[in-house]
């Protein structure tokens, strides 16, 4: 296992959920997909990533940008699923009502607010992750199995490219440089509050909130949370 540094070229605006995407959660998937059994694909995931106290050593995502390209945000609009009671007369009736004006649609909430969903999205040049591990399969699974990365991926939001790497000499999976000529950095994973890794927080100068979160793929309501240290939802790093 070694330390590296993993990038692929955004080719579409990137949906976010309420946290960055993670590395570890991605090849996670990757091993579902290769596996097709759960338990395999822990066992797996285990073979291709160090661990330290119990979390992945596998950052969030990070968007490159440089001085003439900065971080693209936009709205996007979905639509959800509709059902067969949302085609109902009673909530297509043209007719006017009493006083002859029509009923208005309520955008704030009911039928309309959960099938009509808009999104912040983000573009950037190239989207990197850093971790420890056996890089050589992880990027042969990475080019296999992910072609798009964070919400609604299956629906053509967040497609990228050809995944490619480069090993680095030291471990940035939990705190990364945010320009390499300048070093100034970020906490880019989960972090247990009881975890010997906050020690090195004193020697940083790191921005970080209190959150609960899982520690391990696939990240689901169904695992237990515990309070950690998280960084930014967003994070930034000049291409280096």
């Amino acid at each position: 296992m070694k330390p590296f540094k993993v990038t692929t070229k955004q080719l579409t605006p990137i949906i976010l959920g309420n946290n960055s995407p993670n590395l570890a959660g991605i090849l996670y998937h990757c091993c579902l997909l290769h596996t097709g059994s759960e338990t395999d694909a822990k066992e797996l995931l285990e073979s291709l990533l160090l661990t330290t106290d119990g979390i992945y050593n596998a950052s969030d995502a990070i968007f490159e940008v440089s001085p003439s390209q900065q971080l693209i945000a936009a709205k996007i609009t979905t639509n959800g699923i509709m059902n067969d009671s949302d085609l109902s007369s009673e909530r297509l009736n043209t007719k006017p009502m009493k006083n002859g004006k029509y009923k208005p649609i309520e955008t704030k909430g009911g039928p309309f607010k959960n099938r009509v969903n808009k999104h912040k999205a983000y573009l950037a040049q190239n989207i990197t992750f850093y971790g420890y591990g056996e890089i050589e399969k992880i990027v042969k699974l990475l080019n296999h199995y992910i072609f798009c990365v964070g919400l609604n991926a299956n629906t053509g939001f967040g497609n990228v490219g050809e995944w490619t790497y480069i090993e680095t000499n030291e471990d940035h999976s939990f705190i990364a440089p945010t320009n390499l000529n300048c070093p100034k950095f970020m906490l880019v994973n989960r972090v247990p509050l009881t975890s010997k890794l906050t020690e090195q927080f004193n020697n940083y100068s790191l921005e970080a909130v209190t959150k609960k979160r899982q520690l391990k793929p696939p990240f689901n309501r169904d695992q237990i949370s515990i309070n950690c240290y998280v960084g930014n939802r967003i994070n930034k790093a000049l291409e280096a």
